[in-house]
């Protein structure tokens, strides 16, 4: 499996690139007003792993621990998995989960599960600066 990661996405680097997937932190709504990573969900090669309920601030909107969100976040990531088969995949630097969403303060329980996916299976430390549990992961 091949990762990079890359501290900030645009819509021109996703276009460049039509042959990796672009993984960034998304909402079970898959909607917004495209601020943060979001802003690349409507290209092909781009990846949504949910992260929060919705695209606001409300208390509502975040995760909180409850099954279906943490179940979203599994077949997320098992869906990824199949597509790290054939493409190289792209996180971003400053992780998933960490920003807008801020999963480890409102849901741990997701959060937790989530990186422990991440570094099993994909090789991913997840946090504030993402990285290759091994640095041979990297192309």
């Amino acid at each position: 499996m091949k990762v990079r990661f890359e501290e900030r996405f645009t819509i021109k680097l996703v276009q460049s690139r039509p042959n990796e997937i672009f993984v960034f932190g998304d909402n079970l709504r898959r909607k917004g007003k495209k601020i943060g990573q979001a802003i690349i969900r409507p290209m092909p090669n781009a990846f949504g792993v949910p992260t929060k309920r919705e695209p606001a601030r409300y208390d509502a909107a975040y995760f909180s621990d409850q099954d279906d969100e943490i179940k979203a976040v599994e077949q997320a990531l098992r869906d990824l998995y199949k597509l790290s088969r054939k493409y190289t995949l792209v996180f971003p630097l400053g992780g998933l989960g960490t920003g807008l969403a801020e999963m480890e303060k409102r849901s741990p329980k997701a959060w937790r599960r989530m990186n422990q996916i991440l570094e099993e299976h994909f090789g991913v430390i997840n946090g504030v600066v993402s990285r290759a549990a091994e640095p041979s992961l990297q192309p």
